[in-house]
């Protein structure tokens, strides 16, 4: 596993694509799903792919359980895919809300993907996307912190990066 020190997080449109379509099938559900990129060499997460929770997840009112056999096989397909450049980088989930903001429930399950054996990172990061407002905030897991925010921003292509 590695240490990821993330000062901002990119976010492909066609990963908030990706997001809002499966957020939009479940209204008065929470749902969500892992996410893959990399690490840019200025320390910001870039986040190119967002999937749904899988096969046989369970949506509820106020949580989603991520199927993680499904969540493994979509970033074992991207890793693959890409020649092992790219990644998990954390979960994205939905709120039914207009809150962004995260819960105890969300810091323990980012810790235990923090732990999770075959993670790749130590800090993952969550994303939170409401479904009335549309807006995502982003968070990184520190094992002595919890999940803090960082700086997000939603880019068309990785060309239009900037630090």
């Amino acid at each position: 596993m590695r240490l990821m020190v993330c000062r901002r997080v990119f976010i492909l449109n066609s990963a908030v694509r990706s997001i809002h379509i499966e957020a939009s099938k479940y209204l008065s559900k929470e749902t969500g799903g892992p996410l893959v990129g990399y690490m840019s060499n200025d320390n910001a997460v870039v986040v190119t792919n967002a999937n749904g929770p899988g096969e046989n997840a369970i949506r509820r009112l106020f949580s989603v359980t991520i199927n993680g056999a499904g969540a493994q096989k979509f970033c074992d397909k991207m890793r693959r895919q890409s020649g092992g450049f790219l990644d998990y980088v954390g979960d994205w989930h939905s709120h039914i809300g207009c809150s962004v903001r995260y819960s105890p429930t969300d810091v323990e399950a980012m810790r235990t993907m923090a732990a999770f054996e075959h993670s790749p990172t130590t800090n993952p990061i969550s994303l939170i996307y409401s479904k009335v407002t549309k807006k995502i905030a982003a968070y990184v897991f520190y094992e002595d912190e919890g999940l803090v925010a960082v700086p997000s921003s939603i880019v068309e292509s990785v060309s239009d990066l900037s630090p």
